[in-house]
């Protein structure tokens, strides 16, 4: 999954640049959001068809797996074990977007509320 470090501004706002930064970094974060959420829904179904796929080998005896042992085996597959890596990866896209999105929205009301100190104590 592949995102921008920095939103650009919109074009043809009423808001203020501060202000369009913080609502595109908020859009943003509603689309990584939606995507590993996405990935979510979709992860029973990729241990089951990795699951699957084990059941369809045999093991050292030479009979095929079980279900049981086939899941015991099935962070091994390398389908499901890229498909993980995936969703942690979006996991990470996701909380670097949302803090993002939390700091735009920090400098938003930073500039619309000129009284705010602008140092730390």
């Amino acid at each position: 999954m592949a995102r921008e470090a920095t939103f650009p501004a919109m074009p043809d706002t009423p808001y203020p640049e501060p202000i369009a930064q913080a609502v595109l970094a908020a859009f943003g974060a509603a689309r990584l959001t939606r995507d590993y959420a996405a990935l979510l829904f979709n992860r029973p179904l990729e241990k089951d068809a990795a699951i699957r796929r084990i059941m369809a080998t045999l093991d050292n005896a030479g009979k095929p797996h079980s279900y049981s042992s086939a899941e015991k085996l099935v962070e091994a597959d390398p389908t499901y074990a890229a498909y993980c890596a995936t969703v942690r990866e979006a996991e990470v896209h996701l909380e670097e977007a949302r803090a993002h999105a939390w700091a735009a929205r920090l400098m938003a009301e930073m500039a619309a509320r000129p009284e705010l100190p602008r140092t730390t104590p």
